[in-house]
């Protein structure tokens, strides 16, 4: 399972800790206006209510009603006179709500209702006063004639007030001279019995309570919008250095190059450090592989000469005093001639190393089939050093785009050791094709084998397996073997098991 960087481990905990807490603010901010809104029109129609109670008129035609310049102010509710047994006197309430508030009143009751999909907050209050202004009109405009209007007025409220009647009617008669015409408290008992309603729809309300939701989620939104973009801008300052850390240090993988060099952008105090300390360190090891391909060129340009002179020396003194001289002294010449041979090949895998390592290498690439690279190897190779050991072909189609200098030398080394380790008389086998757009030659002996421990480690430089196999070796070929394999995109594999053989398999790419 592929693990998550830092960064973004970091920045989706962020991001969700950051969608929690606005998913939480949402949700209080929603059930707050919730309350708020039925908290006001609790209010709101508990307040116009009492309002209505106090600014009742008695029409022309005897029917009481709410003043009219009330009703004008009213911006949200409907009001309508009620009897105690829930009948509607005057006023206007929505259709829907007329068989939903057929019973009685309650007086200071608050309660909602639900009816054709819509909700509507009631509140129910006693009538309790005449609206003095225009009760002062009404009776006066009765009084003024002595019963212009009164008669009519009088008459009404007679039907109406119930427990006036008497005294009105002496009022308007004039049989109760002693009585005031305009009495107050005697008008204001006529409504005993009588209810002003509020009703309220939760639609018609909620426009204000809307409008502030409407701004809430969209500064949410506005917020949500910034919080990415500086999100996004924080992640790129963060997360480059580290990011481009992570692609050099992946391509060292692939391929050892440390001209590579972060820049610092970042506004953070650790990635400055670790982007510092990584170019550091970079600039070190840049210095100590150059130093290390200079020291493996310079010797072996130096040591070429010497070598190569003290081997002809040796063939010369073989080839005009050989029979003469003693058998020791043959021998010595013998030991003289492996050993220059030796060394001189050691010295041509360092040069050829050190060639890879330059910046400049380029492949001078060629189709040919892997199989006559092979076949051309095992040619070379003397009698003598082969010791009754034999080859076995199985060749199928292998041909690939390579430098054939650098593959033979690969090829080369790899039959060299399958030689060298296989026991004299034994048959090793080769085989070759194609597979998934790679063309393979595969070396496969009798030999002892490798131990496990060692598998992973025999393509490093210089290292050597703690056995007699490895006694006339320097610990180059192998590693060579992979550089060039590695240089043309490919690569070297092995099976190995102790006491049966190795299996050493060179893929290269077809193109």
């Amino acid at each position: 399972m592929k693990k998550p960087t830092i960064v973004r481990y970091l920045g989706t905990r962020t991001v969700i800790y950051f969608a929690i807490m606005l998913i939480g603010m949402c949700v209080l901010f929603s059930y707050t206006i919730s309350r708020a809104q039925l908290d006001a029109a609790k209010q709101t129609v508990s307040i116009e209510s009492r309002r209505a109670s106090r600014h009742i008129v008695k029409l022309d035609d005897g029917t009481l009603a709410v003043d009219q310049e009330m009703l004008d102010d009213l911006e949200f509710c409907d009001i309508a006179v009620i009897t105690s047994a829930g009948e509607i006197v005057s006023g206007d309430i929505p259709e829907e709500l007329e068989k939903e508030l057929s019973e009685a009143p309650a007086d200071e009751g608050f309660r909602s209702v639900r009816a054709d999909g819509k909700v509507y907050y009631i509140c129910d209050h006693r009538a309790m006063h005449f609206h003095r202004e225009h009760g002062e009109h009404s009776r006066g405009s009765g009084g003024k004639a002595d019963g212009e209007h009164s008669s009519g007025s009088g008459g009404k409220a007679d039907d109406i007030g119930g427990a006036g009647t008497e005294k009105s009617d002496q009022n308007q008669t004039g049989n109760d001279p002693g009585a005031p015409e305009d009495d107050p408290g005697e008008m204001d008992r006529q409504l005993k019995g009588y209810y002003i309603r509020a009703v309220l729809c939760k639609d018609d309300f909620k426009t204000v309570y809307h409008n502030i939701q409407l701004f809430f989620y969209s500064f949410v939104a506005l917020l949500v919008i910034v919080f990415v973009i500086a999100g996004v801008w924080l992640y790129r300052r963060a997360a480059r250095p580290v990011r481009e850390m992570c692609d050099d240090v992946q391509k060292l993988v692939e391929d050892p190059d440390y001209s590579g060099r972060v820049e610092n952008t970042s506004l953070f105090y650790e990635t400055e450090v670790m982007t510092n300390a990584y170019n550091k360190l970079m600039d070190r090891n840049e210095k100590l592989i150059s130093q290390q391909e200079e020291f493996n060129e310079n010797v072996s340009h130096e040591l070429k000469t010497p070598i190569a002179v003290i081997r002809s020396e040796v063939e010369l003194l073989q080839d005009l005093y050989g029979k003469e001289l003693p058998e020791e002294a043959r021998e010595s010449l013998s030991v003289m001639h492996k050993q220059s041979d030796r060394i001189n090949a050691m010295i041509t895998e360092l040069r050829y190393m050190a060639k890879m390592d330059r910046e400049n290498f380029a492949l001078n690439k060629e189709e040919i089939a892997l199989s006559d690279i092979a076949e051309s190897v095992c040619d070379d190779i003397e009698d003598v050093t082969l010791g009754g050991r034999k080859f076995a072909y199985h060749w199928d189609q292998d041909d690939a785009a390579v430098d054939v200098a650098l593959v033979m030398v690969a090829v080369r080394n790899l039959i060299i050791n399958a030689v060298k380790y296989s026991p004299e008389g034994s048959i090793i086998d080769l085989f070759s094709g194609t597979i998934d757009g790679m063309a393979f030659l595969k070396v496969s002996d009798k030999g002892e084998g490798i131990a496990e421990e060692d598998l992973d480690r025999i393509f490093e430089p210089y290292y050597q397996v703690k056995s007699e196999r490895n006694s006339d070796g320097f610990g180059l070929g192998l590693a060579l073997t992979m550089k060039i394999a590695e240089k043309h995109g490919g690569t070297v594999t092995v099976d190995s098991e102790q006491g049966k053989g190795s299996t050493f398999t060179l893929m290269l790419p077809v193109k």
